[in-house]
């Protein structure tokens, strides 16, 4: 062996031994699963935009690593996931809505997300097919003035539908209501009516439909009052003094008609036609408010000519005539016992008398110093408040007319006066007359006037005047009695004023109308506490209204019940939703119309809500 030989060979044994001294390298660690600290992933877009008819968009993925992603009902993507770089193709479904669709595609890769934004335009002209049938209706096609009605837009089968609007014209007013289903009263305005002609009331309906505006319209048949009547037969002829008076089962109302013929009318109270008439004789007059016995449902009113008191059975037919009275003129009105046995009356020369209500006999009669104003039968006493000072308010015994107390009034009660009661029915309240002098424009300040109109409270068990509060320069008839014991009352210096239970101090007092305005009203009063009053005269512009006002004196509604300037001038009555209204012409030339209005309220039900103390006007207070 030479020696480069043996060089080589020792080379290669030391390479040997040192290539078995050197250490293993360690394996490198597996990555954590789902991590790929060194993934890569981006894409080319980060929105993609489609046509409504639908297409196709491709998005370049470069990546390393495993990837997924997931998008929205209407895109299918393909591929949905892989691995490493990658063309995926979006392809958008046809849109056949008119709006636009938005959503996202969401690509997952280890651990991390990218997005891409997509939408898609709506339809142009694409439209969801129109069902054939009107989409809307009304539960009723025909109401009176003031009465509600249901309009409904039918949803189920005109799902496009958005934006439902229903409108039409009060007047000048335009009154817009929104929603699927409304209900909701229809008025009239009252300013351009002067008779009962049913009004077409037009209603535009109006909605979005498939992102277009479409427009309807359906009429209402509307009448301005219920009953509407004026057909007396003989001119002139309306009403005066008197208000309207209802049958124990509300079925009919009755009225009585002053001037000539001062006929006794029926009306149906649900249909608001005749039902008959009364006719007592030629040339007679009535100046009093009927009066409806609780039992026999017998009515009985008086002539002022003829001095004759009729009691008329429900069917229209005479029952029995009673002429034992002299002029029966502006007093008190009748007033029936509870049981109905018995019916008592007065004259202007201070007579009263009992009557038996079968029969039509006379029971007993006596004689006071003045005219009888008013009247309550209050148990086994028969309370009198008399044109007088001296003995003004009188007490006898029902059962024989002797007298148990008489009391001084502060101030002589007023004709046709309409007595109040508190709701305790302890206190009976009396109108006094007026001096007829012109009223201040401001309620507040009555310097150098007398203040000769009146309310006075008298105790009914202890025969005695509580107090009197001086309210007024001219007269002032009936008035309301609230929950809590107050009194409402309207006088014909144009005022109404509100005053406190018993003391009679003046809560507030408010200008309405203008003098003369309140003549012989007899107001009244709803279950909410509202109360209706009517004001109308020849001697101011602006008479013929209706008012309605809350116990704080806000003037809720104003009905201008005719476009003549003469109107209301007398009573009211409340039943089964409507207003009654006795109208009348001071001028002695043209016929006025009973009128019924709908206000949907019945009357309260608490104190001397009405003329007579309740719709049948007995007077009688228990």
């Amino acid at each position: 062996m030479n020696t480069r030989r043996f060089l080589l060979v020792i080379a290669a044994f030391t390479a040997a031994i040192m290539s078995c001294n050197k250490p293993e390298p360690e394996p490198e660690p597996e990555p954590e699963p789902g991590k790929d600290p060194e993934a890569t992933f981006s894409i080319d877009k980060t929105s993609v935009s489609f046509e409504a008819k639908g297409g196709t968009a491709s998005v370049s993925i470069t990546s390393n690593t495993e990837w997924m992603a997931v998008g929205l009902d209407w895109l299918t993507i393909e591929p949905s996931k892989g691995k490493g770089n990658a063309t995926v193709t979006l392809t958008a479904a046809e849109n056949t809505k008119t709006s636009e669709r938005k959503g996202k595609i969401t690509f997952s890769y280890s651990g991390k997300t990218e997005e891409i934004a997509v939408n898609q335009k709506g339809a142009e002209n694409s439209e969801e097919p129109l069902p054939s049938s009107d989409p809307h209706s009304v539960d009723k096609t025909s109401i009176v003035s003031g009465q509600s009605v249901t309009l409904k837009f039918d949803t189920s089968v005109w799902t496009m539908a958005k934006g439902i609007k229903w409108s039409w014209k009060e007047g000048e007013k335009e009154i817009v209501k929104e929603g699927a289903e409304v209900t909701t009263p229809v008025e009239l305005d009252y300013l351009t009516i002067t008779d009962n002609t049913p009004v077409d009331v037009p209603i535009a309906v109006s909605a979005t439909v498939n992102g277009k505006e479409m427009n309807w319209e359906l009429s209402l048949s509307v009448k301005p009052y219920l009953l509407y009547y004026n057909d007396w037969g003989v001119t002139p002829q309306a009403f005066r003094y008197s208000a309207p008076v209802f049958s124990v089962d509300k079925s009919t109302v009755y009225a009585a008609t002053d001037r000539k013929g001062s006929k006794l009318y029926a009306f149906d109270t649900a249909s608001g036609t005749k039902k008959w008439e009364f006719d007592p004789g030629a040339d007679k007059t009535c100046c009093t408010t009927p009066t409806v016995n609780p039992v026999s449902g017998d009515i009985y009113y008086v002539t002022t000519t003829a001095n004759d008191i009729y009691a008329v059975k429900a069917d229209g037919t005479m029952k029995w005539k009673y002429e034992g009275l002299e002029s029966v003129n502006k007093n008190s009105s009748p007033v029936v016992s509870k049981d109905g046995a018995s019916v008592f009356f007065s004259d202007s020369k201070g007579n009263v008398h009992a009557v038996n209500a079968l029969t039509g006999e006379k029971i007993w009669g006596v004689k006071l110093n003045a005219t009888v104003q008013g009247m309550i039968l209050n148990g086994k006493e028969l309370f009198c408040a008399c044109d007088a000072i001296t003995e003004g308010a009188v007490f006898l015994n029902a059962a024989d007319g002797s007298t148990i107390a008489a009391v001084d009034l502060y101030k002589n009660s007023n004709d046709a006066a309409s007595l109040v009661v508190d709701p305790a029915k302890k206190i009976a309240y009396i109108p006094s007359k007026g001096s007829n002098q012109s009223a201040p424009t401001d309620p507040s300040d009555y310097s150098g006037l007398d203040l000769t109109s009146c309310l006075t409270a008298i105790d009914l068990a202890g025969h005695k005047m509580i107090s009197c509060g001086e309210i007024a320069t001219n007269s002032f008839w009936g008035g309301v009695v609230l929950a809590n014991g107050d009194i409402i009352i309207a006088d014909k210096d144009g005022y109404i004023t509100r005053l406190e239970s018993s003391t009679l101090r003046t809560v507030w007092k408010k200008g309405s109308w203008k003098r003369n305005s309140y003549n012989y009203g007899q107001p009244v009063m709803d279950t909410d506490g509202n109360i209706y009053l009517s004001a109308g005269h020849y001697s101011f512009d602006g008479a013929g209204h209706t008012i309605k006002i809350s116990p704080d004196g806000e003037v809720l509604a104003d009905w201008a019940n005719t476009k003549n300037l003469e109107g209301p001038m007398a009573g009211t009555g409340l039943c089964n939703g409507l207003l009654y209204i006795l109208c009348n012409d001071t001028q002695n030339k043209v016929q006025k119309p009973i009128m019924s209005k709908y206000v949907g309220k019945d009357i309260a039900t608490f104190g001397w809500p009405c003329h007579g103390g309740n719709l049948q006007g007995t007077g009688c207070l228990q």
